[in-house]
């Protein structure tokens, strides 16, 4: 725990003074919370179907442990590369984990549940 954190305090100075790409940052920050037991994933869509944080992103939580962080679509270019660099790590590890394509029939059981009750609100 103290070597993660001294890890990432390194990597703030060094980002702070221009050495480290905001992208490596992201991916520093990924290694941590994997060390931590955290699994999570940047979201930076803006809009999105309903069915993602209704359904899909509760899903992803009860069934896997990871948590979607809604970063909006409002977002700087440094926050963009710090998140891109984060899901780069974290993606990997949940493949390892769970599969390449885990996702998927939690995704079509997301949008079918979404359509289902809405289209019963009719």
């Amino acid at each position: 725990m103290k070597a993660a954190v001294s890890l990432f305090l390194l990597f703030a100075v060094m980002c702070f003074c221009g050495c480290v790409s905001d992208r490596d940052l992201g991916g520093a920050e990924a290694r941590r919370d994997l060390a931590r037991g955290v699994l999570q994933l940047h979201y930076l869509g803006g809009r999105h179907a309903g069915y993602l944080k209704e359904d899909y992103w509760p899903l992803l939580k009860t069934r896997y442990g990871i948590r979607v962080v809604d970063r909006g679509c409002l977002v700087d270019e440094r926050t963009l590369r710090r998140a891109e660099g984060y899901n780069e790590i974290m993606e990997a590890e949940l493949a390892r984990r769970f599969g390449t394509n885990f996702w998927q029939p939690v995704m079509e059981e997301a949008r079918d549940s979404y359509a289902a009750r809405h289209q019963s609100a009719k």
